[in-house]
């Protein structure tokens, strides 16, 4: 039974190191810290997306699915909307900025 249970410990942290990496490789070769977002804060976010833009991994082409770069992309997304909606637009009269987030290269 012990062995059972240590197994699927395991199991589970192994499960949830690949839902969210660490870090990120791009197709060109930078290398991308992917930290959980809700242990940044705002300074540390506003740096974290200046180093995804800076990392240029992504050009002005849409990225399609199975494009090797979109779970990237899609990290990079949510940490823009949590950035802006908890550190830039807070209370603001917007109630869901969920569309200005939503599929942009699509």
């Amino acid at each position: 039974m012990l062995r059972v249970f240590g197994c699927a410990a395991l199991l589970t942290a192994l499960m949830a190191s690949v839902v969210h990496a660490a870090e990120f490789t791009a197709s060109n070769g930078a290398a991308l810290r992917a930290p959980d977002i809700d242990t940044l804060n705002c300074a540390q976010r506003g740096t974290l997306l200046m180093e995804y833009s800076m990392s240029e991994y992504r050009g002005t082409d849409p990225l399609t699915q199975g494009h090797p770069d979109l779970p990237i992309y899609e990290y990079e997304n949510e940490l823009a909307q949590r950035f802006y909606t908890e550190c830039q637009a807070g209370s603001s009269q917007f109630e869901n900025s969920a569309p200005a987030f939503s599929h942009g290269f699509n």
